[in-house]
């Protein structure tokens, strides 16, 4: 795993912002990011930089480790099959 860009849980992202009640774009805006750089980490296209994730856990009132994958899920992402 490159430590610049920790694999997130795209899921929980989602999940906290929209408990959070924030769009995509507010998020984005809170953060200072694009729409689409929120869009790709929720859906796990792309990593985010320990900045702008530690901007995301801050905008959503959590941990950056709250958002981050356990090596558990990090492991069944890799290999779906090792479930």
């Amino acid at each position: 795993m490159n430590p610049r860009r920790p694999k997130t849980n795209g899921g929980e992202i989602t999940n906290r912002r929209i408990d959070a009640g924030l769009s995509q774009t507010a998020l984005a805006r809170r953060v200072g990011c694009t729409k689409q750089l929120v869009s790709g980490a929720e859906r796990g296209a792309n990593g985010l930089s320990l900045e702008v994730l530690s901007r995301v856990a801050g905008a959503l009132d959590c941990t950056v480790r709250d958002l981050l994958l356990t090596e558990d899920e990090a492991d069944t992402e890799r290999d779906p099959d090792a479930a």
